[in-house]
């Protein structure tokens, strides 16, 4: 009686944890930015390797067919939080775009920061997963 009692207590902390555990972030997310009263298309393909520890990407935008590798790049798989920056170049000068979150299903939000020709400018931030 011990055992099965010891068991169904084990099976109910398992239980209460496992939701707790953010999903995957992997796919392809899409969102609009805009910035000095310019809107881009924006999207993000992020793949979580099969450890669970290390984030890469590509970001993409409609100013570019280029997609530009996203670095550093982290996810933490207990509370869903996200971030990762992309450093481009638009009209000659290079900007970094920095994007912090926290995934919940489908949907990412949080802050976004652009720095670039001596501004930074901060916006809220929601990519939703394509399917």
């Amino acid at each position: 009686m011990k055992t099965i009692v010891a068991a169904a207590i084990g099976l109910a902390v398992v239980g209460l944890v496992s939701p707790a555990l953010a999903a995957d972030p992997s796919g392809i997310w899409t969102w609009t930015s805009t910035f000095d009263s310019q809107t881009r298309e924006c999207a993000v393909k992020l793949r979580l390797d099969s450890e669970g520890s290390i984030l890469s990407g590509v970001y993409f935008d409609d100013q570019s067919n280029q997609g530009a590798p996203i670095a550093p790049a982290i996810f933490n798989e207990e509370d869903g939080r996200i971030s990762f920056a992309v450093i481009r170049e638009y009209s000659g000068e290079k900007v970094t775009i920095r994007y912090q979150g926290t995934v919940s299903g489908d949907t990412i939000t949080g802050r976004c920061q652009f720095e670039g020709g001596g501004q930074v400018q901060s916006t809220s931030w929601t990519a939703r997963r394509q399917r």
